[in-house]
């Protein structure tokens, strides 16, 4: 159950967006300059894991690609949250 403080705490954050806020949760953020977060294209959530496919992801020879996963709702659907956490352990080392 929400409460009151909740409410407000959350009616205040959501007042406080702004349209460059917001595009910064697009797929290409623009960054933050005061806080030194530089501009990024972040076309991947990494749900799938991650892959070699996409603007701007380049492997090498030592590393030629990364690991992809079953879609988020197959890996959901083993109900296996074991699997889950070994998914995210292993997206993790590969970001």
């Amino acid at each position: 159950m929400e409460t009151k403080s909740q409410k407000a705490n959350n009616t205040e954050t959501l007042t406080k967006q702004t349209i460059s806020r917001i595009k910064n949760y697009l797929n290409n953020a623009k960054g933050v300059p005061r806080l030194g977060l530089p501009k990024y294209e972040w076309w991947s959530e990494a749900l799938h894991g991650v892959s070699n496919v996409g603007p701007r992801t380049y492997f090498d020879d030592l590393i030629p690609g990364a690991t992809s996963f079953p879609t988020v709702i197959l890996t959901t659907a083993a109900f296996n949250q074991s699997l889950w956490k070994q998914i995210g352990q292993v997206v993790y080392v590969e970001l």
